[in-house]
């Protein structure tokens, strides 16, 4: 039936690939959703800059903030930055960087998004929706 380990594994790991995604773009979207229902838009102080080197290439930028709800309480959080802006804030030191625009649950403090995040989960969804679908067919194939 199978021919190599490789093809044995193959339809397992898209199914599970599949979920995966399908479960982050859920929770991306009920998050995002929350976020434009009911978020609370506020500045916050950048304490740091982090970033990955992948090849050479420096991305996946983040930064450690901190910030004060309405009811004024102190929140430490990390929120995720594009690579425009995590590159031109990464060689700056905290005092000398401006403050960001950010957006939070009130229900949960380290919900915290930029103001202007864009909304990934029709990609994810999508992603995961194909390789579960796949999954399905290739799993048909095999069985024919």
């Amino acid at each position: 039936m199978f021919e190599s380990t490789r093809d044995a594994l193959t339809l397992p790991v898209l199914a599970v690939v599949g979920a995966i995604m399908l479960y982050q773009g859920y929770q991306e979207r009920r998050d995002n959703r929350a976020l434009e229902d009911h978020g609370v838009t506020t500045e916050a102080t950048i304490e740091s800059v982090d970033w990955q080197t992948i090849d050479w290439r420096s991305r996946n930028y983040s930064a450690s903030i901190h910030y004060e709800t309405e009811s004024g309480r102190s929140v430490r959080a990390s929120v995720d930055l594009s690579d425009r802006l995590g590159k031109s804030l990464r060689n700056q030191s905290p005092r000398d960087m401006p403050p960001l625009e950010i957006r939070y649950l009130p229900e949960d403090t380290q919900a915290v998004v930029l103001s202007d995040h864009a909304d990934s989960s029709d990609f994810l969804l999508g992603v995961g929706a194909a390789c579960l679908l796949g999954s399905i067919a290739m799993a048909i194939y095999r069985r024919s």
